[in-house]
């Protein structure tokens, strides 16, 4: 018994003088300083491409949902936010979870569900790129003739013999 309360209090001294340093003074405010230091939040914002600021309570909460709620591992995570940038270009914690979200659904547990995922997204956008793709110049949209060159043969024929 000595020896658990004697690691508590080896914890707990260090615990208590960084919270007065920081000035939190609530059970809250000490969580969530432990979420922006863990490191997690900070695979994030290196998937992200985020420096020289911390995240805010709604990003952690985005990040707290994904791992707790969603159940995903930190890679998961990473790779939906480094394909966020991939997509459009800047972070975005909805579009991330809107990614994380679809991905729950389709049951993806792993990193080999992720680039199943993907590689079928990629032969789907190709496929509907070359439906969408069209024709390539204005000739080819013009119905084009199709002859049977036996029966024209034939036509020709009977028709100069008639005259």
């Amino acid at each position: 018994m000595k020896k658990k309360m004697a690691r508590n209090v080896y914890f707990s001294v260090p615990a208590s003088i960084f919270c007065a340093k920081k000035r939190i003074g609530t059970s809250p405010a000490a969580k969530q300083e432990a979420k922006i230091h863990s490191p997690a939040y900070y695979a994030v914002m290196r998937s992200f491409g985020i420096t020289g600021r911390n995240l805010v309570p709604s990003e952690t909460d985005y990040i707290e949902k994904w791992r707790s709620e969603y159940g995903f591992s930190i890679d998961i995570i990473c790779a939906a936010c480094q394909q966020t940038i991939q997509s459009i270009h800047q972070p975005s914690f909805p579009y991330t979870d809107k990614m994380l979200s679809n991905w729950r659904k389709l049951n993806v547990h792993t990193m080999d569900d992720v680039k199943r995922l993907n590689l079928e997204h990629k032969e789907r956008t190709k496929a509907s790129a070359q439906e969408a793709a069209g024709p390539k110049n204005k000739f080819t949209s013009i119905g084009q003739r199709s002859y049977e060159y036996d029966e024209l043969e034939k036509m020709l024929l009977t028709t100069n013999s008639k005259h």
